[in-house]
């Protein structure tokens, strides 16, 4: 990310990151929701 700002590019690092978190959300809820369906439901924790 930070060669592309370096190079004058800071929106496209930054649409690059937006694409990478979606992408791990979206991981993310698909566990969950498989954890749902085996009954393995942890609740919220922090």
């Amino acid at each position: 990310m930070q060669w592309l700002i370096d190079r004058g590019q800071p929106r496209l690092a930054q649409e690059l990151s937006r694409i990478f978190l979606n992408w791990y959300n979206v991981c993310a809820v698909y566990a969950a929701t498989a954890d749902l369906k085996a009954g393995r439901d942890q609740g919220f924790r922090l």
